[in-house]
């Protein structure tokens, strides 16, 4: 081995020394019961080979997909995700990087898929987590799967452009709940990003259900008005309103650009009504 600047040899013959550079307790046992092994769900993997090289570089946000082989471990959405975006964040010395997620679209071969639905809509409860949701595309078959990563990839890039550089006329942002009203025996939805709500197949609005005060589920008649909805339904004392909140949800509203309506669940609390993944208060006008 060449000493530095060449000055001089350094043999390695002989028996190596080793030397520890950090002491630690013992790792905690693994958060997942793995059906398989492999290294990249190691601790410091991921870090080491991935994000280590990266450190240096100035980043303008992050990109995951997270695929649905992984979904047997759904709490990682509830648990770790914020801890891995942080430790990003960190790494790249920017603590108000957008971190850029795609909602678990519709699979047929898995259950669970509404429970990491919802933990993946509380994300957002940082404002620095963005989600592309999915649940309006078809991934059933080969044909479905290819067309529909294309237009993932698709709103990936123009709510990024938007998003990072406010690009003029460039429409990108998901229609939003904004407000619930109760009034004329229903409830009247007004949304963000919702110019010109359509229905993008059939001659309904799919994916909403009221829930009583008893727990019971009625299915709810949305009606478009303006830039907003009106919902009916058989249930005399509403206690939520719920959107695309199944396992298999249908939906098919959407605004001028295409882009479907973020899922939601809106609960009644002291009077008031707040939306459940950001614990944000919804304005009520009784």
């Amino acid at each position: 081995l060449m000493a530095p600047n060449g000055q001089g040899k350094i043999s390695l013959t002989g028996i190596w020394k080793t030397k520890a550079e950090l002491s630690c307790v013992p790792a905690r046992p693994m958060a997942y019961d793995w059906p398989y092994l492999t290294m990249e769900i190691y601790p410091s993997i991921y870090y080491n080979s991935v994000l280590s090289p990266l450190t240096g570089y100035n980043f303008k946000a992050v990109c995951w997909w997270q695929d649905g082989i992984n979904q047997k471990y759904k709490h990682f959405f509830a648990k770790e995700f914020n801890d891995m975006a942080g430790s990003v964040r960190r790494a790249l010395n920017n603590e108000k990087m957008p971190f850029f997620y795609v909602q678990l679209p519709r699979l047929n071969s898995i259950g669970g898929q509404n429970t990491i639905r919802m933990w993946q809509a509380e994300l957002q409860r940082n404002k620095f987590n963005v989600m592309i949701p999915t649940l309006d595309l078809e991934f059933r078959t080969a044909e479905q799967f290819v067309s529909s990563r294309r237009e993932v990839a698709n709103r990936f890039s123009r709510l990024m452009l938007n998003y990072l550089y406010r690009i003029p006329g460039e429409k990108s942002a998901f229609p939003q709940i904004k407000s619930l009203t109760v009034r004329d025996g229903g409830m009247a939805l007004t949304f963000y990003n919702a110019e010109k709500l359509k229905i993008k197949s059939g001659d309904r609005i799919n994916g909403f259900e009221v829930v009583d005060k008893s727990g019971r589920r009625f299915p709810a008649q949305a009606l478009i008005d303006g830039n907003g909805l009106f919902i009916s339904s058989n249930a005399q004392e509403p206690a939520a309103l719920e959107y695309a909140q199944t396992e298999q949800p249908e939906i098919n509203l959407v605004n001028e650009s295409d882009l479907p309506l973020i899922p939601f669940a809106a609960r009644q609390k002291g009077g008031k009504w707040y939306e459940m993944a950001t614990m944000r208060y919804l304005t009520i006008k009784e």
